[in-house]
């Protein structure tokens, strides 16, 4: 009955380490403006502005970003790093996170509308590689964590 706690809370960590290390290509991204176009932290506030009803800047995205790789898909993967034979690792959270980056590039973006432009532009592929990082440091830190490796 400890182990279903313990791996939620893994991969919570390990979600948190993840999110931060996504933020990083996402911020020099921003800050370089190699996709003027590409605004994911944008996107996410645009959609709580929309669905919320309440106006909002970046710093909402910021902590959708957050909470979602946080307290969802985080520890969703402990959950199912805990059940894997070696208790997950980087690739495994990399191949974890190919399903928040599906569900991104085929529902968020329709849904802001923005989906034809994302594609002309190349952006589901940044948006892979920014899902990536995060999931191979997600599968990484729930390894480190896990005590019964």
């Amino acid at each position: 009955m400890r182990a279903l706690p313990l791996a939620l809370v893994r991969g919570a960590a390990g979600g948190a380490a993840g999110s931060l290390a996504a933020a990083v290509p996402m911020l020099v991204e921003r800050w370089t403006g190699l996709l003027p176009r590409f605004d994911a932290i944008g996107l996410l506030a645009g959609l709580v502005e929309r669905y919320g009803a309440i106006p909002v800047d970046d710093a909402a995205g910021w902590v959708a970003h957050a909470v979602l790789g946080t307290l969802v898909w985080g520890p969703l993967y402990g959950l199912i790093a805990s059940r894997l034979r070696r208790g997950g690792g980087p690739l495994a959270g990399a191949v974890f996170a190919l399903g928040p980056w599906l569900g991104m590039t085929l529902a968020l973006w329709p849904l802001y509308g923005s989906f034809p432009a994302a594609v002309a532009v190349g952006i589901p592929l940044f948006a892979l590689v920014f899902h990536l990082v995060y999931g191979a440091t997600l599968g990484w830190t729930v390894r480190r964590l896990a005590v019964d490796r």
